[in-house]
């Protein structure tokens, strides 16, 4: 198998030099390297052209004429592939020795695997390991079986572009631009409801974590950010309602999946929309609305517990005596 690299660039003259070192001197070698910069001010082009240059791997560079930003730029990254599997590649990360290898032979033990993903350590902008694992830091169990891919990922973003590689024509065939969704959430979704992702649970990239990623662990305090910005969690209900309605109607109109998993969309979108809606609710409304969600065991399917259910009943009381005037439609990041 033909084995591309599609890494997206913006000022990352500090660690770029690592990274590619590393997935240059790979146990087996990649057959290609496809660079676009999103308009670089710094040295990074210079860098990589430079390293490049000195290896022995096919290679292009494309600096885009006007910024595309993280989807766009990936999306278009891919594209510009020619391998039958394609590794996403950050531009601050380090990749282990083994790491092509080992994704390699899983795709050509299974052939009905189309995405690989794994797990990661930790590193600072020093190189410096603090003990955490990328899985640990998310915070989620790997699932037993293919079917249970999809619950897990309908709860949680917790599949890093970073550690991913696909087949090229599935991504032919699933990817798409999203005003709410990242590449990678994307694509991991889709794999799961085709039934064909995978984890491999070993450390076969450094994972960093700085003060310029350009999308990071996301970790956040529940408690402290609905006291600070509730208005943040109304957002993001919107967010997730719209983000989720566009996927089934993209699944729909490409009649790309059985209807197993449709059901349970729909359970997920109606939770957003009505939880979207909650300072339009009257308070018997309200009541019923979070008790017949905690019942049904909806705040632990699709949200990070029961938690929300009391949270949902301080957001309508806020809601109700702070008038809104507009609420944000779109992001990048639907969960």
């Amino acid at each position: 198998m033909k084995v591309s690299v599609a890494m997206c660039t913006f000022n990352g003259e500090k660690y770029i030099e690592k990274q590619l070192s590393s997935i240059i001197h790979q146990s087996r070698l990649v057959d290609e390297i496809i660079i676009c910069d999103d308009g670089s001010s710094d040295n990074t082009v210079s860098i990589c052209t430079e390293i490049l240059n000195d290896a022995k791997i096919s290679s292009k560079i494309i600096v885009n004429e006007k910024p595309l930003n993280v989807v766009k730029n990936f999306s278009k990254c891919y594209s510009l592939c020619s391998g039958d599997i394609i590794f996403s590649s950050d531009q601050d990360d380090i990749w282990d020795y083994y790491k092509v290898e080992r994704f390699l032979n899983i795709f050509q033990k299974y052939e009905t695997i189309n995405l690989i993903a794994s797990n990661a350590t930790i590193i600072d902008e020093n190189d410096v390991s603090n003990q955490l694992t990328l899985k640990d830091a998310v915070d989620f169990q790997i699932p037993q079986k293919q079917t249970d891919w999809f619950y897990l990922l309908i709860k949680k973003t917790c599949i890093t572009g970073a550690t991913m590689a696909f087949r090229k024509d599935f991504f032919i065939n699933y990817m798409y631009e999203s005003e709410f969704w990242l590449h990678d959430a994307w694509l991991a979704m889709m794999a799961a409801l085709n039934d064909s992702l995978y984890y491999i649970d070993e450390f076969l990239i450094k994972y960093r974590i700085h003060a310029h990623n350009a999308c990071g662990l996301g970790n956040m305090n529940i408690l402290k950010t609905a006291l600070r910005s509730p208005f943040y969690f109304e957002d993001l209900y919107f967010q997730n309602y719209l983000a989720f309605s566009e996927f089934k109607k993209f699944v729909e109109n490409n009649q790309l999946f059985s209807n197993k998993y449709l059901k349970d969309l729909d359970k997920c979108i109606s939770f957003w929309h009505e939880r979207s809606n909650l300072r339009n609710l009257k308070f018997i409304e309200l009541l019923k609305m979070t008790k017949k969600n905690k019942n049904k065991g909806a705040y632990d399917d699709y949200t990070q517990g029961k938690i929300y259910f009391y949270l949902d009943r301080y957001f309508w009381l806020i809601y109700k005596l702070i008038p809104r005037k507009k609420r944000k439609r779109a992001c990048n990041n639907s969960q």
